[in-house]
């Protein structure tokens, strides 16, 4: 009777955990990457840079304000990408430069602006996008306890 006991509470453990691997491993394939809570602004597009040069689209969607899933980033020819600095601009800067038709019709709680400075290459030379390029990019956040999300950038 006992062994009996035993081996239906070990059962019931066994087939618990296998249940729950199942469902960590459904989880992972269905639901975006986790980005670390509270990121500062240079922090949140060094991260799009990292997983841009791990050809990652779906890193760089997890900090992308706008559906980037149909753009073309020639990722099959990008031999790397490379940030090289980044620096938050002052809240001034960040007035004159942000789109304001466009932040009056997407209230946000906070937006900011960043200078950067990165490297692309192409396989081959294959574009005359590869070199070092300057740009800006624009960040918002939604409420005081979210993350910056990229809303846009340009060539400074």
């Amino acid at each position: 009777m006992k062994l009996k006991k035993l081996f239906t509470k070990k059962t019931a453990i066994a087939v618990g955990g296998v249940a729950l691997v199942l469902i960590l491993v459904l989880c992972l394939n269905t639901v975006p990457p986790i980005v670390l809570r509270l990121m500062p602004a240079e922090q949140t597009v060094a991260y799009y840079f990292k997983q841009y040069n791990a050809k990652n689209l779906r890193g760089m969607q997890s900090v992308e304000y706008r559906d980037i899933s149909n753009y073309r980033f020639e990722f099959p020819l990008l031999e790397y990408t490379r940030l090289i600095s980044c620096e938050e601009l002052s809240k001034e800067d960040a007035v004159r430069l942000f789109d304001q038709k466009w932040l009056n019709s997407h209230p946000v709680y906070d937006f900011t602006a960043c200078s950067v400075v990165y490297e692309i290459q192409y396989l081959g030379g294959w574009s005359v996008w590869s070199g070092r390029h300057g740009a800006v990019f624009y960040l918002v956040k939604e409420t005081k306890y979210s993350n910056w999300m990229i809303v846009m950038w340009g060539q400074a």
